[in-house]
């Protein structure tokens, strides 16, 4: 702080300087000897060269006092917001919709949330003319909240402070409504998705109609739902994320743009769809801490499209999924753990090498390590996160293998980079891994390029883990989302 403000303080000098070499200068001979200074008094150029008047000089003495308070003032309101900055001076309840970091991570919130984004706001008082009735029930989600009132008017919070009030079809916009607040009016029906991970949870909830543009091509969804729609032109590709087709988008009277957070990354584009007329509100299920938290994102794009039903439903039936496997975990308790002496549960180090060389992977507060752990395993590397908002971080080579070379599997995300099919494939891309001990026991497994888009197969995805954590031998037989990597030339003990 106090070298932004010297940085300034230079700054507004150097302005100074140049205002007093603009200054008319007059030859020593033709000034008259009771009005002239000799400029190198002031200490800006050499002795003996220009000259200024008097008054002229007072003037820059006054801007350069001004400056030096200035200074001062930056550095004491400075001091103060630092000061500020402590727990203490941070609300930490909820419901008062001021909560800062502290909060967050009270509350639960990952690390990484925290630190970049805010506690979801309770305020709820938006208008006299909204009666609240209550505030929608959320099992696991952390990253939002909702307020239903009176009519089937409903108020959208998330953590990154956006807000948006759902007004049913055929009812009005309250008049003393704040312009912070964005209006989704009824029915939502064109919506632009370049969040992919929410796709299923439409589809889950019969609610693809409501879909009508697309953030990827058809041939890149494993969703046959999908690519069945954008081949008969129901939905069709409107641009990734970070270059969208606007006038496509316009030409199909869309009503809300649905981002992840990599529209971060391009913040003109989110700018740009809210100058046309489109809200934009960006899904922000990847920051739960718990796998189900991301799964209940379905109940807000429920709330949005009127099928607030069968999203709770297709919500309960993966809750439903999760809380039977996670019986299956605990009776075959220790079975998993005859790796690892300390913990009693064998790990996983699940990543991505990327063109560079460097190690991709999801951070200890993510949903991918909750589901390891959920699994019966250990994920590996241990308490990972730099404190941003993303949910992954990148490695070097070297740093990766000093903390997850005595992992006992390893997961390859096929999502970020694309599938491997072998043990040899992958130390094409990294030799340094053929010193890990799962390499050499053949315990190396990739996930399917779908597993981050079907975000409504929580259990299953646990389930996979659960199997090859129990039978890390085994052949991998009726997984879904996890495939073993072959061992073509015979590297360790792989079967």
């Amino acid at each position: 702080m106090v070298v932004c403000g010297k940085w300034l303080l230079c700054n507004i000098m150097k302005k100074i300087n140049k205002d007093v070499h603009k200054i008319r200068k007059i030859s020593f001979r033709a000034a008259r000897p009771e009005v002239r200074i000799r400029h190198s008094e002031a200490g800006y150029v050499s002795p003996g060269r220009f000259f200024f008047y008097e008054g002229q000089k007072e003037n820059v003495f006054r801007k350069r006092i001004r400056a030096t308070v200035l200074f001062f003032f930056l550095i004491a309101a400075m001091c103060a917001s630092l000061c500020g900055c402590g727990t203490g001076g941070i609300e930490t309840d909820l419901s008062s919709g001021s909560a800062g970091q502290s909060a967050a991570v009270a509350e639960g919130y990952p690390e990484g949330l925290a630190s970049e984004t805010q506690a979801v706001s309770g305020d709820h008082d938006i208008s006299a003319f909204l009666t609240l009735e209550d505030e929608m029930s959320l099992a696991y989600a952390k990253c939002f909240r909702i307020f239903r009132y009176r009519d089937g008017y409903a108020l959208v919070n998330l953590c990154d402070g956006s807000r948006f009030l759902v007004v049913p079809e055929g009812q009005a916009v309250p008049e003393d409504l704040s312009q912070e607040i964005t209006v989704l009016r009824q029915p939502v029906s064109h919506i632009y998705l370049a969040a992919s991970a929410a796709m299923q949870m439409f589809v889950r909830m019969d609610a693809l109609d409501c879909i009508a543009l697309s953030g990827m091509k058809a041939d890149q969804w494993s969703l046959p739902e999908v690519r069945d729609a954008m081949r008969k032109d129901t939905i069709r590709y409107a641009g990734r994320y970070s270059a969208p087709d606007y006038e496509l988008i316009l030409s199909r009277d869309c009503d809300l743009a649905i981002e992840n957070t990599m529209i971060f990354h391009t913040p003109s584009v989110r700018e740009q769809l809210i100058r046309t007329g489109v809200p934009v509100l960006v899904d922000h299920a990847s920051y739960e801490p718990h796998p189900l938290g991301r799964t209940e994102w379905v109940k807000l794009y429920g709330v949005l499209t009127g099928h607030v039903q069968e999203a709770e439903q297709a919500f309960l039936q993966q809750e439903a999924d999760v809380d039977a496997v996670l019986a299956e975990v605990e009776q075959t308790d220790g079975t998993a753990g005859q790796q690892d002496d300390e913990t009693g549960k064998r790990s996983v180090a699940f990543f991505s090498v990327n063109s560079a060389g460097a190690v991709t992977v999801r951070k200890s507060t993510d949903y991918v390590p909750a589901m390891i752990r959920m699994a019966g395993g250990e994920y590996m590397p241990e308490e990972l996160s730099d404190g941003s908002r993303t949910s992954t971080t990148t490695l070097q080579m070297e740093a990766f293998c000093r903390s997850a070379r005595d992992a006992d599997l390893l997961v390859y995300n096929g999502t970020i980079e694309g599938e491997i099919d072998s043990i040899e494939r992958l130390l094409q891309k990294a030799p340094a891994l053929k010193d890990f001990r799962a390499v050499k026991e053949g315990h190396v497994w990739c996930t399917s390029r779908n597993l981050y888009q079907d975000s409504m197969e929580t259990g299953t995805i646990i389930a996979d883990f659960h199997q090859i954590l129990t039978d890390p031998d085994g052949s991998g037989d009726g997984l879904r989302y996890l495939r073993k990597l072959k061992n073509r030339n015979g590297i360790g003990s792989a079967s």
